[in-house]
């Protein structure tokens, strides 16, 4: 049973989300937050530009999700007023 509520839960939230209206970016210039994006792959239609699968990853063995709220990091020299309010919010 905790396994239905889980995949319940986890369909549920797809969802919700998949409701959003998205549009994906034309070119990505890579900012040098990862250091290294050899592991990259391109997406195909409808996935981002670059996505990275681990290929050892076992979801079955997971029975939970946890979903942060959003952050921004800027760098340090960062100009604050770069994020338009809107996205702020």
């Amino acid at each position: 049973m905790k396994s239905l509520a889980c995949w319940t839960s986890a369909l549920l939230m797809v969802g919700l989300l998949s409701c959003a209206s998205t549009e994906q970016a034309r070119d990505v210039k890579f900012s040098g937050f990862l250091g290294d994006y050899s592991k990259l792959q391109p997406g195909g239609p409808g996935e981002p530009l670059f996505l990275y699968i681990n290929p050892k990853a076992n979801f079955r063995a997971y029975d939970k999700a946890f979903v942060e709220p959003a952050t921004i990091w800027r760098s340090k020299n960062a100009d604050p007023s770069d994020v338009s309010p809107q996205d702020l919010k």
